[in-house]
């Protein structure tokens, strides 16, 4: 069967909705541990989710970054990790957690985000817009649903992180060591008395206060920012409660009777079964694989790769979130080598279809366009791959004084199949394939062509990089689009029509042929 075939029908089947009464029975095993800690007396009888997490790897801050923008929190907290040891005695005695927080617009205060957390349930975390939910967020500890408003899919996946951004709000000393106690703002929130303390940008031009009680619990803050006239105005507010009442139903993935529950790692690992990989080969604590490897008609190369973190790495670095590039990501070179004294090379240029990035794994879709095989076509494919590690990964190599990037000029010789596909078939299945993945993966996109660098562009560019070969090359007189910068163009499937991105890809494709079959006639003048 077909991947996209495969697509399809996970689809059908994952056709759950979860406004019923019967939720238990619809989601499962997803419940099934939601009932037993549901069953307890109390959040001391029984094992909680905070203990099931004490037992495993250093569970780090991940999608809650969404929602930390919306309350305000980011010059507040910053956007890095929260140390895990100066949360857990906090945790421990925040059985339940609800922040709020409310935005002016217009004149009127509106609703930014909420959070919900609860040490038996998980977490649930909301962002608001005109009233409206744009982005959920829920995680039980065992299962992570996320949805979109607008998207007909939420997608679920294994937990990632059931704390959230409860561990932003609890990790205030390090807040407590860049503000500034502001003893005349103190004041009384909810019964408690609270310390005030300030903290600016470095221009001044915006800031919060927020307010302390005696256990070092943030109970609340005001954002403000610098007006014209030399006013504050507060702009966006928010609140936490502590160990309140929090209904269970709040943790239920409900998004509506016309929203569809899709298993999300069913959904990549159809791309990403190192089992049926043709190629595998692990470098930098990541494998790179090749899962597809065609030759059209046409004469280029249909390929499909990936790269994902080993076991080992996954070990040492605990992904943040499906969105953030925590191991490495990936590009090919062209694998050209020289073939005479007169220019000519045999090479395998790569142009990119689209690619997925959800939680470490990246997927590309590739042609490769063969030159110097003239009149025949190729048998193998060189895989030329620059590989490079990001985010956790890379910090934790550059500390250990290993490898962080590295060119590979030839990751992998792989012989052809003497049996061609058609290239509008293989161009048709990638974009079906790409669509149907959209709502599932952290990132993704179809490539198009690059739009040259305006001239009012090139000049701001001069002036930054007065030296580079290409301000060089366009202070020489040379204004055609090969003397200028480009800016690199994508679009997520559901943007722009099949037929509008296959013209696109084979508008680029010919425009390569083209430019080879040029310079093949600029060797034969040399030979003569």
């Amino acid at each position: 069967m077909k991947a996209e075939d495969k697509i399809k029908r996970l689809i059908e089947e994952s056709n759950i909705s979860t406004n019923t009464q019967t939720e238990k029975k619809i989601l499962g095993d997803a419940f099934k541990h939601l009932d037993e800690l549901k069953q307890q007396k109390s959040p001391s009888s029984g094992p909680s989710i905070w203990r099931i997490i004490m037992k495993s790897p250093m569970t780090k801050f991940a999608a809650a970054a969404v929602v930390l923008c919306a309350f305000g929190l980011l010059i507040l907290f910053g956007n890095g990790n929260t140390l895990y040891a100066q949360v857990i005695k906090a945790i421990e005695n925040a059985n339940t957690i609800y922040a709020f927080s409310e935005e002016l617009n217009d004149g009127k205060w509106e609703r930014g985000a909420e959070i919900w957390y609860d040490n038996n349930q998980g977490v649930i975390e909301i962002e608001w817009q005109n009233g409206e939910k744009i982005f959920t967020r829920i995680d039980n500890g065992q299962y992570m649903w996320e949805h979109r408003m607008g998207n007909n899919y939420a997608r679920r996946s294994k937990t990632v992180d059931p704390i959230g951004m409860a561990k932003k709000l609890l990790n205030t000393e390090a807040f407590k060591e860049r503000a500034n106690r502001a003893p005349g703002k103190d004041k009384n929130i909810d019964g408690k008395q609270c310390a005030a303390y300030i903290q600016s940008n470095p221009e001044n031009s915006y800031q919060i206060v927020s307010w302390l009680d005696k256990n070092n619990y943030i109970r609340g803050w005001e954002k403000s920012h610098l007006l014209d006239n030399g006013q504050w105005e507060t702009y966006r507010i928010g609140q936490v409660k502590y160990n309140i009442e929090i209904n269970p139903e709040v943790f239920t993935p409900d998004f509506g009777k016309d929203v569809k529950i899709v298993e999300l790692d069913d959904m990549l690992d159809l791309y990403s079964d190192l089992d049926e990989a043709l190629f595998t080969r692990e470098e930098l604590g990541l494998i790179f694989a090749v899962h597809e490897l065609k030759l059209c008609s046409e004469g280029v190369i249909f390929a499909v790769t990936s790269i994902r973190p080993t076991d080992a790495t996954k070990k040492t670095i605990t992904s943040r979130g499906s969105a953030v590039w925590d191991y490495g990501s990936f590009n090919f070179g062209s694998a050209w080598k020289r073939l005479d004294n007169y220019g000519r090379g045999r090479a395998f240029i790569p142009i990119e279809l689209g690619e997925i990035y959800h939680a470490g794994l990246q997927v590309k879709w590739t042609l490769f366009f063969p030159e110097g095989f003239e009149p025949e076509n190729p048998n193998e494919c060189e895989f030329e791959v620059y590989l490079s590690t990001t985010g956790e990964l890379r910090e934790h190599r550059d500390k250990q004084g290993l490898t962080a990037e590295q060119r590979f000029k030839s990751m992998a010789v792989l012989p052809l199949s003497e049996k061609q596909t058609i290239l509008k078939e293989v161009l048709d299945n990638t974009y079906t394939s790409l669509y149907e993945l959209e709502p599932y993966a952290a990132r993704n996109v179809l490539t198009l062509q690059s739009i040259p660098f305006t001239d009012e562009e090139m000049e701001e560019y001069i002036k930054r990089a007065p030296d580079s070969g290409e301000t060089r090359a366009y202070r020489t007189g040379d204004r055609s689009d090969n003397a200028r910068l480009h800016h690199g163009q994508s679009s997520k499937p559901s943007r722009i029509s099949k037929e509008d991105w296959m013209k696109d890809r084979m508008d680029y494709l010919n425009e390569i042929e083209n430019d080879y079959k040029e310079f093949l006639k600029e060797v034969e003048k040399r030979e003569q």
